[in-house]
């Protein structure tokens, strides 16, 4: 399995991973700041930052 694959199957965000960031915001089409800030206030459960950045 490729580590890309991996961070779909997740259901948290590790923002200690540089490739697990940039797979994100490519994923959400966000930047890094908009995806740390969105961490930052609902937590890395990936469903609550989706939802925050009204991408779910």
């Amino acid at each position: 399995m490729k580590e890309q694959d991996q961070f779909a199957d997740a259901d948290d965000i590790n923002m200690e991973n540089d490739y697990e960031i940039q797979y994100w915001t490519s994923q959400l089409k966000v930047t890094n700041d908009e995806l740390k800030e969105a961490v930052r206030v609902v937590g890395n459960e990936i469903e609550a930052v989706k939802i925050y950045l009204n991408k779910a």
